[in-house]
């Protein structure tokens, strides 16, 4: 009677270990489970997140292509626009300078006496001589008024230019500001989704190493 005692509540000691073990083993899949699901799941999310970075950076390069282009271009018109700048004050001076000589010279033909025609006629070697003196006068006063005149419509093409490159120079900077801004505003997504990868990448690596020791302690069972 005291032996079958024995052996009863040794046979269910065995059957509570056995369920404990098939518990714990139960609970061990379940973590390992749990566990590699979610390194999976990681693994998809810094795949998606390498994607996107990826994209980002493409267009990061495609923007700086751009902004490089476009500040290559802004210094050209920089340059024209100085060029035109040192025409227009030399175009200047000189028209100011012409428009007091040709001032200068109607004013000594004011103040100056009226030429005798008697004695024109007397200095001349002949009629040809006095045809070519009066129109030698003539075509002097032409030609200053000329040369006023052709001065002052190339100071006014000039000034034209000068604004027109001007008014093209501020359109040029305002559109390298906004391909600037456009492509800092990428790099700053970019690195954003870096450190979003990297937080990741260290929980993925911490969930990998507990799921070893998971399924190091389920084997050991």
């Amino acid at each position: 009677m005291l032996a079958c005692a024995g052996v009863y509540s040794a046979t269910r000691a065995d059957a509570a270990g056995v369920g404990t073990l098939k518990q714990r083993i139960g609970g061990g899949e379940s973590r390992v489970q749990s566990l590699a699901g979610a390194v999976g799941a990681d693994s998809q999310r810094i795949a998606a997140l390498a994607g996107s970075i990826a994209s980002l950076r493409a267009q990061i390069e495609r923007k700086q292509s751009a902004l490089d282009a476009q500040l290559a271009e802004l210094r050209r018109t920089e340059q024209q626009y100085a060029s035109v700048q040192a025409k227009l004050v030399r175009l200047e001076r000189f028209q100011a300078l012409a428009e007091t000589v040709l001032r200068e010279q109607m004013v000594g033909q004011y103040e100056a006496p009226e030429p005798d025609l008697v004695t024109v006629i007397l200095e001349s070697k002949g009629f040809q001589d006095l045809l070519e003196r009066l129109q030698f006068a003539h075509r002097i006063q032409q030609q200053d008024a000329l040369v006023v005149k052709q001065v002052r419509a190339a100071r006014r093409a000039v000034a034209a230019e000068a604004i027109r490159l001007g008014a093209l120079q501020v359109r040029e900077q305002n559109l390298a500001a906004q391909i600037l801004g456009e492509r800092n505003w990428l790099e700053h997504t970019a690195v954003a989704l870096e450190a979003q990868q990297a937080v990741v990448e260290r929980a993925q690596s911490a969930k990998a190493s507990q799921l070893a020791g998971a399924r190091a302690q389920l084997e050991s069972l």
